[in-house]
């Protein structure tokens, strides 16, 4: 089904749609300078592809996200202490404000990324693909760092009951 929407004559036609956004679609270029017309184009195409490029439904982010979650909540629950085993380790909720404390520790020790000075370094090129994703990464990183850096402390005020 999908090579025959891409291997079809219809796709020699201008501006007919590879996705059902219109993003993607075949265009009119220059007869005298058609690289330039392909690379404009190409330029100004998403960074992200959604789903629909792939021929799936726009709900499949939503499904992608969901598994990572569980993915990650899997995780957590094997990495989580045993309760009543009757040992004399420390209890779960020890061993999660000691986690917190150290993530909290590192997290404001490293600080986040000059996503500036990356850009200056490495910057976001059509022949340097991997300088985009690198500024895209780091732009992420340095979210989950802020959503870190005042979550942490709430956590930790949790363990230690002290939150008003």
């Amino acid at each position: 089904v999908i090579i025959k929407q891409f291997c079809q004559p219809d796709v020699l036609i201008d501006d007919y749609p590879f996705d059902p956004t219109g993003v993607y679609k075949s265009i009119a270029c220059d007869p005298d300078d058609p690289k330039t017309s392909y690379e404009i184009y190409i330029e100004s195409l998403p960074i992200q592809a959604g789903p629909g490029v792939f021929g799936l439904h726009e709900n499949a982010n939503i499904a992608c996200a969901q598994a990572e979650t569980y993915g990650m909540f899997d995780t957590l629950l094997l990495m989580e202490a045993q309760e009543g085993s009757g040992g004399g380790g420390m209890s779960r909720d020890e061993l999660i404000g000691i986690a917190a404390s150290e993530a909290e520790r590192k997290v404001n020790a490293k600080g986040q990324f000059d996503t500036d000075q990356i850009s200056l370094q490495y910057p976001i090129r059509y022949d340097e693909s991997m300088n985009t994703v690198l500024i895209q990464e780091c732009t992420r990183f340095n979210k989950l760092l802020s959503y870190m850096q005042v979550q942490l402390p709430l956590l930790i005020k949790v363990q230690y009951s002290t939150v008003q």
